[in-house]
């Protein structure tokens, strides 16, 4: 019997990976980086401990907000491009299955807001109600590590919005990260694959 079950098994895996099936893809796919969520100091702190085994580090600002109790991560228009860039923006196609976005829609004189929820067309943001475009479930990475929702307004208004900023790290490694993590003292890591 146990040995059916095994041949059965290992049938399953083999056809799965011949035909391209996502999830049993990615289970096997291993990270090349990780998103550091924090303060300036704590990410440069990492950057630093780290210099040795990166290959490649950016640091991003966003800004913290909070509308009816959803966190919400405000990003400017330069920086949500480069998430774009480094495949980092990913739409939500199934429930574990997500895609890179290609660009950005236009900002025009709204934000962009990138949730779950499909009826959200404002959020609230130090008492000022700001129209948004919805354009859906789209995460960082592979899922939402930090924030319920992410907003993209042009880098004039993201200057004068208000909020608590915060840095984001990019670190990219030429092998899996994933022991190093415990030793990261920021808020939130995140596991990453970054494509060249």
């Amino acid at each position: 019997m146990k040995k059916l079950l095994s041949v059965c098994l290992t049938a399953v895996i083999a056809g799965s990976l011949m035909t391209g099936c996502s999830a049993i893809t990615e289970m096997f796919e291993k990270a090349n980086g990780v998103i550091l969520y924090g303060d300036h100091n704590q990410v440069a702190e990492v950057f630093e401990q780290e210099k040795e085994d990166l290959r490649e580090k950016n640091e991003y600002k966003f800004k913290v907000a909070e509308d009816q109790g959803q966190q919400i991560l405000i990003f400017n228009e330069t920086t949500a491009k480069a998430l774009v860039e480094k495949e980092l923006l990913n739409k939500v196609v199934k429930e574990d299955e997500t895609e890179p976005i290609s660009s950005l829609p236009d900002l025009k004189d709204t934000g962009i807001l990138f949730t779950k929820k499909d009826d959200v067309d404002k959020v609230t943001i130090d008492g000022k109600s700001i129209s948004v475009l919805n354009e859906g479930n789209i995460v960082i990475g592979r899922g939402r590590a930090y924030g319920d929702m992410f907003l993209v307004v042009s880098d004039e208004k993201w200057s004068a919005m208000k909020g608590t900023e915060k840095a984001m790290g990019v670190i990219e490694y030429n092998e899996d990260p994933a022991e190093k993590l415990p030793g990261f003292e920021v808020e939130r890591v995140q596991l990453i694959t970054i494509n060249d």
